[in-house]
C-alpha cells in the first residue's frame, strides 16, 4: 500500500532514509531493536482507529497525521520539558512557543512543565508566560508545584547520604581542579570552591569553606552537581562505581552533557511525577501528550507512549529518545514545540 508523502512522513534516522511504502518498511529491521520492525501497529494506533501511520510521525510534513488529528479530541493535558524543547538551553522562549502555550490556555488544556531544573530555576521561563503553568514538575520529578506556587510533593536527598557523597568527592575527585562540587539546598546552590556555575537564573553560588554548617541546618538537600570547567568529566566515570564504598546507595545519576553530572534521590523520576499529576487531574496517560528531547525525558516519553498517549520527540533528539516516542517534530531552534501544538490544536 502506498502512503501519501504529503499526508505524513516516516523517518528512519539510523540509515538516514525516508520510507513511504508500508511493505518495504515492514521488511526492514531496526538494528538497534532487532525484535521490532520500524513500523509496527501498536495500541496507540488501534485505540485511535488509525492503522497506516504507526511509527514516527513527522509534524514537519505538509499535513499532520490522521492519528494526531483524531486524537486531539481526547487530549486532557500537555507535558513539556524546558531545555531543548521550549527553550534552546537558555531562558529564551520564542514568540511562537509563547503563542502555542497561550493556545493551550484558551482551550483550557492543562499545561505542565517537566524539568530537571530546580523550581527556582524555572521562574525565568514561567515569568514569560501569559498564564502560570497548571503544574511544574521540577528537579527531575522530586518536586511538584501548582500554579499558585504551593508544593504538592517534595522528595529530598538524605543528609547523611549527602555527607557521604562529599567524602567520596574529597577522596576520589577533589584533586582534579577542573571538577567542582555544587550542592543545592532548598533550591539554592553552594560550593566549596569559588566557582560560578553557568546556570539559568544567574544565581551567585555561595562559597563555603566546607558543607558542615549547611548540613546541620534545616535546609533540605535537593540535588548534587559535579561541574567540570574543562568539559571532560574524565575522572568521574572511573570513580562512580565506588560511591557505594562510601555509603552512597540511594542516589541516581543524570548526565546532562559532557561537563555536568547531576545526582538526585533514587526513587524520583519524571514519569512518577507525571503519574501524580494525572491523578490530581483525574486523567489517564492515554489522554496525554508529552514532549521532550534529552535522555532525562526517556522515562516520561516511554511512559506516555506505552500507555497509548502521544509522545513527541524534538527534532535533533538522539535515536534513543526518538525510539521512546511515537512522533517527531522540528528542533527547538525551528519552533518544533509550537509547530506540533499549533498544528494539532488549531485545526
Amino acid at each position: 500500500m502506498q502512503i501519501k508523502s504529503d499526508f505524513y512522513r516516516i523517518q528512519y534516522n539510523y540509515n538516514k532514509c525516508s520510507f513511504n511504502d508500508r511493505n518495504s518498511v515492514q521488511k526492514y529491521k531496526n538494528p538497534a531493536f532487532p525484535q521490532k520492525t520500524i513500523l509496527q501497529q501498536d495500541n496507540f494506533s488501534r485505540q485511535n482507529n488509525y492503522y497506516e501511520a504507526v511509527g514516527t510521525i513527522s509534524f514537519t510534513a505538509k499535513h499532520i497525521s490522521k492519528m494526531a488529528r483524531g486524537f486531539k479530541e481526547k487530549i486532557g493535558v500537555v507535558f513539556s520539558d524546558i531545555d531543548g524543547t521550549i527553550s534552546p538551553k537558555s531562558n529564551y522562549i520564542s514568540p511562537n512557543s509563547k503563542n502555542a502555550i497561550s493556545l493551550l490556555n484558551r482551550k483550557h488544556l492543562p499545561f505542565v512543565l517537566v524539568t530537571g531544573r530546580c523550581y527556582e530555576d524555572t521562574l525565568p521561563i514561567v515569568e514569560q508566560f501569559s498564564q502560570h503553568p497548571d503544574y511544574i514538575i521540577s528537579s527531575l520529578g522530586a518536586c511538584i508545584t501548582d500554579k499558585n506556587g504551593s508544593e504538592l510533593k517534595k522528595v529530598v536527598i538524605d543528609k547523611q547520604e549527602g555527607k557521604n557523597f562529599v567524602e567520596w568527592y574529597k577522596n576520589e575527585l577533589a584533586k582534579n581542579k577542573n571538577l567542582n562540587l555544587i550542592m543545592y539546598f532548598d533550591d539554592y546552590p553552594y560550593s566549596d570552591r569559588n566557582i560560578q556555575y553557568p546556570w539559568k537564573t544567574g544565581k551567585v553560588i555561595e562559597n563555603l569553606y566546607n558543607f558542615d554548617y549547611i548540613f546541620d541546618s534545616d535546609l533540605p538537600l535537593n540535588k548534587i552537581v559535579i561541574y567540570d570547567t574543562n568539559r571532560t568529566i574524565s575522572d568521574i566515570d572511573k570513580s562512580i562505581d565506588r560511591l557505594g564504598n562510601y555509603g552512597v546507595e540511594n542516589l541516581q545519576l543524570q548526565k546532562v552533557d559532557n561537563k555536568i553530572y547531576e545526582f538526585y534521590e533514587k526513587s524520583i523520576s519524571k514519569s512518577n511525577a507525571i503519574k501524580d499529576v494525572l491523578a490530581f487531574l483525574k486523567l489517564t496517560p492515554n489522554k496525554a501528550i508529552a514532549i521532550g528531547d534529552s535522555p532525562n525525558d526517556l522515562d516520561m516519553l516511554d511512559y506516555i507512549r506505552s500507555n497509548n498517549g502521544l509522545a513527541i520527540a524534538m527534532g535533533g533528539s538522539s535515536d534513543e529518545v526518538i525510539a521512546s516516542s511515537n512522533a517527531i517534530t522540528d528542533s527547538v531552534l525551528n519552533d518544533g514545540f509550537a509547530n506540533c501544538i499549533e498544528y494539532i490544536f488549531s485545526k
